[in-house]
């Protein structure tokens, strides 16, 4: 059975221990980001990170167990991260990876970093050195899903 969604309190030392053998260490575990779980079987395959600043959405990272890559496990991810925030009232969510192809799969398309909104640009840890900036509107982006 699988199961993707918000991350809760029994989570947390699976979460701890999925992080850790992808080599993250508990002080790069962060406490106030929002956290997402894709479990299969019991076993937790992925998980993602994000969190918003009033109507902006900021996907942080989106792990997936190697040996389950390329399964849509990181999609499913993304989805219940856009779905969630988009029922809180977020309009845009922005991401920094280097994953082109992934996130335009996604809809999302190139933003230039020069026209981020200050308020994200000041607050954010978005990775400018070696990533591109990629965001969705979220305003109808469910709206063809069922």
């Amino acid at each position: 059975m699988v199961s993707v969604r918000k991350a809760i309190t029994d989570d947390i030392d699976n979460i701890i221990n999925f992080l850790s053998s992808m080599g993250y260490s508990n002080q790069e575990i962060y406490k106030d980001k929002d956290y997402f779980v894709y479990y299969e079987n019991n076993s937790l395959l992925g998980c993602g990170t994000a969190y918003s600043i009033k109507e902006y959405c900021i996907i942080d990272d989106i792990f997936v167990d190697v040996d389950h890559r390329r399964n849509k496990i990181g999609t499913a991810l993304v989805k219940t991260i856009l779905n969630f925030y988009e029922v809180k009232g977020v309009k845009i969510a922005f991401v920094s990876d280097s994953c082109r192809e992934f996130w335009e799969s996604l809809g999302f398309t190139v933003y230039m970093w020069d026209k981020l909104p200050d308020l994200i640009k000041d607050i954010t840890d978005l990775n400018r050195s070696t990533n591109s900036l990629f965001y969705v509107n979220l305003e109808g982006y469910f709206k063809d899903c069922c």
